[in-house]
């Protein structure tokens, strides 16, 4: 019956350590893609619209990143944020399909439309809730840190919301425009 209990704790050892090193990879990975789009924000700086938010977002998030995995906290927040990324994709056929020619396509609208409902489900409804949620129920490990870490942890999670919010207004008033107006903003021009 002892070594049937050990043998039990042992399973449940090796299984927190193998979601510990899951989300490390996670981590991992997520701080080396925003790294890499930071790089590449800054040798094209100017050349989008939003650059100035665009470098609060990719500095803060790797600011919060390398202090989470730092620290050894917040990792249920930091996934959060990686769920966040899952709108990526239609923010990348976007962009292809402008470059092809395509803003007056099916496909086009299509895209939008996907990313709209993608980014108001994700980035605005899920995230801002959810994170808000894992704030409350962590609350108690958060006000042990030091605190300016539960200060930048707070502050990072509301710059993250603050800058999906704006995003996605801007995205909603894109494409109220395009729906009811029939006109399609312009790039390179707040829509």
């Amino acid at each position: 019956q002892r070594a049937g209990r050990q043998a039990d704790r042992s399973l449940a050892h090796r299984a927190v350590e193998l979601c510990l090193i899951s989300q490390s990879m996670v981590m991992s990975m997520f701080t080396a893609w925003i790294s890499f789009e930071f790089v590449l924000q800054l040798v094209h700086w100017g050349q989008w619209k939003e650059s100035g938010a665009m470098l609060v977002h990719h500095v803060s998030a790797l600011t919060a990143w390398v202090l989470y995995m730092q620290g050894g906290y917040a990792h249920a927040l930091s996934l959060i944020g990686c769920i966040c990324e899952y709108t990526n994709p239609f923010m990348n056929i976007r962009y292809f399909l402008l470059e092809l020619q395509l803003k007056e396509s099916k496909a086009y609208m299509a895209n939008g439309l996907a990313f709209l409902l993608a980014w108001l489900v994700i980035r605005i409804g899920f995230a801002p809730g959810v994170g808000g949620y894992m704030v409350w129920l962590q609350w108690a490990q958060i006000s042990a840190l030091p605190l300016w870490r539960s200060g930048l942890l707070l502050f990072f999670f509301g710059v993250g919301c603050c800058l999906n919010c704006m995003w996605g207004y801007k995205l909603l008033r894109g494409a109220l425009k395009i729906l009811f107006a029939g006109e399609h903003p312009k790039e390179g021009k707040e829509s």
